[in-house]
């Protein structure tokens, strides 16, 4: 039964961590022009065409990663990641609990104190 660190807190801390990893790309999706301003001024100034080792490109200063991140896709993906990630979190916790009889009875499933 492994112990220490979040352990003690959460059956599954890899899963908690990974939970949350989605839901703060979901929230940097939401309005990236608005939260990346600055970056995207500075990567849409003027001097947009950079050489490289097969010549000159360009930097798409319109869409890109703003396009790519998009608020549904990432609200969809950041739902499939909760939904899956919960039910194996859920699997796990009943398996130490059956598995392992001094289980910590205050050891949560995926979310420390609440769930």
């Amino acid at each position: 039964m492994a112990r220490g660190g979040m352990f003690e807190l959460v059956s599954s801390p890899h899963y908690s961590c990974e939970v949350l990893l989605y839901v703060v790309l979901w929230l940097l999706a939401q309005r990236p022009r608005q939260l990346h301003r600055r970056a995207l001024q500075l990567l849409c100034n003027n001097n947009s065409s950079t050489e490289g080792l097969h010549g000159s490109y360009s930097l798409s200063c319109g869409g890109g990663i703003a396009q790519l991140l998009s608020e549904q896709v990432m609200l969809l993906l950041m739902l499939w990641v909760l939904a899956n990630v919960s039910l194996n979190a859920w699997e796990t916790h009943a398996w130490y609990r059956a598995t392992f009889t001094n289980y910590p009875k205050q050891r949560r499933v995926l979310i420390p104190w609440l769930l």
